[in-house]
């Protein structure tokens, strides 16, 4: 008994160097990451960080990650430079078609049959319908009718450009049975269509003259063009959604990747007392700073091909006043920032989450 008393003795010893035993997590941290390459410092910062008293540096866990990671904001770059050349040119579209519409709302048109004798040539603003009985009255109806800004009588040379497409260059009009056409402007008063002109009054006015005049309001043109911006806004939407989802699908990948290549450096942080709050938010600012890092060499990319496009096809007089970009262009390429961001860091945060609950 005397004998193994001796050993007893000293096992305080052990005891007092084991009492301060919180440093020595420490330790192990401190190995663990010269390791993986990491400075004292760095686990310095990384235990503060886990118990909260510092924010988290998001290059702490993943910079020595799988090369693959590393190329994430290219992927990001990519696309969201085709989001950001589709949505500039689906917003400069459609404010051009709108343009066109409300330029077509507010213009109508009257045609009035020649007569027997078809088209007269020598019939002209200046004095033509002064001559035509016809006419004389058209524009009688006209001047009695309210909501028309102005009015005037196409010309020869107009009526033969409007002709163009359909009879060929240079056609000789005389003899043919070629309306007259009028070119009314409604008042606009803001909106073209609370002009305040009645379509119906003026028809009947003008069918108590001739049966066989028309007056087009180009409703059918009308009807075309909101056709033709729904199928683009439709078709601009879904190619937008389609990207979105392959993005979160790459980001998924990446965040697999990221996790499995940092079982080490996760097994010391839950040592060192880390949660998965903690853990899921170190991937979460990763996701964010590749994120922010892609959409900004694919939204400098996209602006200058969009603005590239516009001058090598001739369309500069379409650019906005900031920097070749419409407010509502700007305005769009913001959301597509915060589409982008919130949907790696959501998909980033979901795959992350499920997997510490898998592998912990």
């Amino acid at each position: 008994m005397s004998q193994d008393k001796p050993p007893l003795r000293p096992t305080p010893k052990p005891r007092k160097i084991s009492g301060p035993k919180p440093p020595r997590p420490q330790a192990v941290e401190t190995s663990s990451s010269a390791q993986s390459g990491a400075a004292e410092p760095e686990d310095a910062k990384r235990k503060n960080a886990a118990v909260g008293e510092s924010r988290p540096r998001i290059n702490l866990l993943l910079w020595r990650a799988d090369p693959s990671v590393r190329y994430q904001p290219l992927v990001t770059a990519l696309a969201s430079f085709l989001i950001v050349v589709m949505v500039l040119a689906l917003v400069a579209l459609g404010s051009n078609i709108g343009d066109a519409r409300n330029q077509i709302r507010a213009e109508i048109t009257i045609q009035v049959p020649p007569g027997d004798g078809g088209f007269d040539a020598s019939i002209s603003e200046a004095a033509g319908a002064a001559g035509n009985r016809l006419l004389a009255q058209v524009e009688s109806v006209l001047d009695s009718q309210a909501g028309i800004a102005s009015y005037r009588l196409l010309n020869v040379q107009e009526i033969r450009d409007l002709l163009e497409p359909w009879m060929g260059q240079g056609v000789e009009l005389a003899g043919l049975p070629v309306p007259y056409v009028f070119a009314v402007q409604r008042q606009v008063e803001g909106d073209p269509l609370a002009a305040g002109l009645d379509l119906v009054s003026l028809k009947g006015a003008l069918d108590a003259i001739e049966p066989n005049i028309v007056v087009d309001d180009h409703a059918s043109t009308l009807e075309g063009l909101d056709g033709l911006e729904q199928t683009f806004q439709v078709l601009g939407l879904v190619v937008f959604f389609v990207m979105l989802l392959l993005l979160a699908v790459l980001n998924a990948i990446a965040a697999n990747v990221a996790i499995r290549t940092q079982n080490q450096v996760l097994e010391v942080l839950f040592l060192s007392g880390a949660n998965d709050g903690f853990l899921v938010r170190q991937f979460m600012w990763f996701a964010l700073d590749f994120g922010v890092r892609g959409l900004l060499v694919g939204t400098v990319l996209g602006g200058a091909a969009y603005l590239g496009g516009l001058w090598a096809l001739g369309l500069s007089a379409h650019m906005g006043p900031w920097l070749g970009f419409s407010m509502i262009q700007i305005l769009a390429m913001l959301l597509v920032w915060l589409a982008v961001l919130g949907i790696s860091v959501l998909a980033t945060r979901q795959v992350i989450a499920r997997r510490l609950k898998e592998i912990y």
